[in-house]
């Protein structure tokens, strides 16, 4: 006959709530006194600007976002112990660097040493989502996700100021440990555009005016200042206010249907890449029809310019009549 297993003499420890506890404890607030490489890729020149002048009043992360922010760490230190294990050599780990004129400050991951070479880089760690979709620096920049087109302007400013020609992301998938370079050259048009935004800034907090906001709403919305910087919209200059019930009814049910509309977006991108991951042709699957063409395209690799072509699918969804 098996043993009983005694029965607890307590309440089961909370450790849900301490882990939140323990990651609400990490974040904090620092004062940022000059621009910043890691974002002077940002084009929102009054985010720069709320940064130092505002950095107080930066909105904080919650303890979720902490998290995230404290695993990519992890991934990045993981990334570097494995170069070290393949054979690589790293030097000038987390060193850091300074611009002088304008002011801009930041750290690089570290330096790969290749045949004579030094090859600066910085480690990133993406979702599966992403990091098939990302490829080349272009794919940076024109990425829907601002936070990765901000990416390139970091590695563009050490290049810069190093006076090395070549550079690298080295991305590592989150799910499955993959990596992959993304290599890039100089570019110093591009660093031109970096530098004059930041003198930009620079002139506007000594005249403390901030700039234009970003027109991108998309961009505001996930902005730690929009607290700051969106609430004078409405009584912004050329704005009209509109005097329609109707309107602010549909409004309202559209801010509702927002996560639904969320939800149908992610489940059709993953419907479409499964589709994807089968080849071109025609698929039946339940009462759907899934149509997958290949096409093709040349495009030019922003900062190298080497002119590249692809292919690339695209999917239709079509329900079938039912008989």
């Amino acid at each position: 006959m098996q043993p009983q297993p005694k029965p607890l003499s307590g309440a089961l420890p909370d450790i849900e709530g301490a882990w939140r506890v323990y990651k609400q404890k990490k974040i904090t607030l620092y004062p940022q006194n000059a621009l910043r490489a890691s974002s002077i890729g940002d084009p929102c020149e009054r985010m720069h600007y709320h940064s130092i002048h505002d950095w107080k009043e930066r909105e904080l992360p919650n303890y979720v976002q902490q998290s995230i922010f404290d695993e990519g760490s992890l991934h990045e230190k993981d990334i570097m112990r494995q170069l070290a294990e393949i054979g690589f050599v790293v030097i000038e780990q987390q060193r850091s660097f300074q611009m002088e004129k304008p002011l801009i400050t930041g750290h690089i991951d570290g330096i790969l040493l290749w045949e004579g070479q030094r090859i600066p880089f910085d480690a990133k760690s993406i979702s599966p989502h992403d990091y098939v979709k990302i490829n080349s620096a272009e794919d940076m920049l024109h990425s829907p996700k601002h936070w990765h087109r901000k990416y390139p302007g970091q590695l563009q400013i050490y290049l810069l100021m190093a006076e090395e020609e070549t550079g690298c992301f080295i991305l590592k998938n989150k799910v499955t440990g993959e990596m992959k370079p993304i290599w890039m050259q100089v570019d110093y048009d591009y660093c031109e555009k970096l530098l004059q935004r930041a003198e930009r800034v620079y002139k506007a907090l000594k005249a403390e005016v901030p700039p234009e906001r970003c027109n991108d709403l998309d961009v505001c919305l996930k902005c730690s200042f929009k607290h700051i910087c969106l609430p004078d919209l409405k009584m912004g200059p050329g704005v009209q206010a509109i005097d329609d019930a109707e309107l602010a009814g549909l409004l309202d049910r559209r801010e509702t249907l927002a996560p639904m509309a969320k939800e149908f977006e992610k489940i059709d991108e993953q419907v479409k890449e499964a589709a994807k991951a089968a080849g071109a042709g025609e698929k039946v699957c339940g009462e759907y029809l899934l149509r997958v063409k290949e096409y093709e395209r040349t495009t030019k690799v922003a900062l190298t310019w080497d002119e590249k072509k692809e292919s690339y699918l695209r999917t239709q969804i079509l329900k079938l009549p039912t008989k």
